[in-house]
């Protein structure tokens, strides 16, 4: 199995990440091999010192490791041609894309049979975030090979973690973060919205969340949820139980009818709620919800 060396790194795309990435290595003293539909693109990195290739077998051929950094799944599938394959025989492809962790393993098959290694990484962050080296990645793939590369991967974006052997893992793992990011940015947006509605100060409401979230209090409950979820216990934590959050979800969604505001996620928190209840789990914690979500009707 080849092994990476500090001198030798290709990218394959070079958009605003895949930029920042090589930027990044070539910050860190890895030497880099460039690769883009567009060659304009490479310029300011050939300036200091990356050398540009126009077939993309021979970046690939290059370096022990190849980062691919391309707009999505399509596109990655679509320039992995026969010669760029042939050549990525005995080395590690790292996979930066945004895919799904279908694709990731449909990704893994056509480069085990290629006998290429293959990581698979998701990028919990911005450009500025790699260029100032405070980026999160995470990986997935055998653990040998992250090992293996750990190095070159907390020089190229700063942050790094390895969430699962399965390939999928790692696209999941950042779908799963995006979620989470998501609801939170909507249920705050619309918790302003309902504020509106009833001409409260919106820069007293916002400062209070904000410091709810810089005072531990959110994340101290964070934690009791996330105990509730890895263990799968659900009898205490938070203090209230699922009966009780009913109750205050059933008031959200009447406040929200009588001020105007829109209902965008409760409905089908209410939905959630009133499923697990039927289910007899009223009288459990809210990290109860666990159970109806991972085995959806």
């Amino acid at each position: 199995m080849t092994t990476a060396k500090k001198t030798s790194v290709t990218v394959l795309g070079l958009g605003a990440m895949g930029s920042a990435l090589a930027a990044s290595l070539l910050k860190h003293g890895y030497a880099a091999t460039l690769w883009n539909r567009s060659a304009s693109k490479a310029k300011f990195l050939t300036n200091q010192g990356a050398r540009f290739v126009a077939d993309i077998s021979e970046g690939v051929a290059a370096s022990p490791v190849s980062i691919l950094c391309l707009s999505d799944h399509a596109a990655t599938m679509s320039v992995l041609n026969t010669a760029a394959m042939a050549a990525a025989a005995g080395r590690t492809i790292v996979q930066l894309s945004t895919i799904t962790s279908a694709e990731s393993r449909e990704l893994a098959v056509r480069l085990k049979d290629a006998d290429a290694f293959y990581l698979d990484g998701q990028i919990l962050a911005y450009p500025e975030d790699v260029l100032e080296g405070r980026a999160n990645l995470v990986f997935s793939g055998p653990r040998n090979i992250f090992d293996l590369h750990v190095s070159m991967l907390k020089a190229m974006a700063g942050n790094v973690i390895h969430v699962g052997d399965s390939h999928g893992a790692a696209p999941s793992f950042a779908k799963a973060h995006d979620s989470y990011s998501l609801g939170n940015y909507l249920a705050f947006v619309q918790g302003a919205a309902m504020c509106a509605r009833s001409n409260v100060n919106l820069r007293a409401w916002c400062d209070y969340n904000l410091r709810y979230i810089n005072n531990g209090a959110f994340s101290r409950e964070l934690a009791i949820l996330s105990n509730q979820v890895c263990t799968r216990s659900y009898d205490e934590g938070l203090g209230a139980s699922m009966d009780v959050w009913k109750g205050a979800a059933d008031k959200i969604v009447e406040e929200c009818r009588s001020t105007g505001a829109g209902l965008a996620h409760l409905s089908s928190l209410v939905l959630l709620l009133n499923s697990a209840i039927a289910a007899g789990a009223g009288g459990k914690e809210l990290g109860a919800l666990f159970e109806h979500l991972i085995r959806p009707e």
